[in-house]
């Protein structure tokens, strides 16, 4: 009988250590979901300041395309003007000079 005991008391410290290693197990499982967790709330955070970053380099690629546009017809119009003046100043081919 004391032999049947005796296992009987190994049997439940097994069982003891298995349901330790299992809440063991649980716990380090729940610090993986928190972890995880945590890392998908910082990629979201991330994903929100490229998004706002994207936004303001949108922004200033358009507030730079208005000046951009301005020097263009401030270029084009001096070089009409050039043109113009050159005109003037210079005899056609084949007319005979004042």
């Amino acid at each position: 009988m004391a032999t049947a005991t005796n296992a009987l008391e190994t049997l439940t410290d097994a069982l003891a250590g298995v349901s330790n290693a299992l809440a063991t197990l649980t716990d380090a499982l729940a610090g993986v979901s928190n972890a995880l967790e945590t890392l998908t709330d910082a990629l979201e955070t991330a994903s929100n300041a490229l998004e706002r970053l994207s936004d303001a380099l949108e922004a200033a690629s358009n507030a730079l395309e208005t000046p951009a546009n301005a020097l263009e017809s401030v270029f084009n119009a001096s070089a009409g003007a050039a043109n113009a003046s050159e005109r003037s100043t210079c005899p056609s081919p084949g007319s005979s000079p004042a």
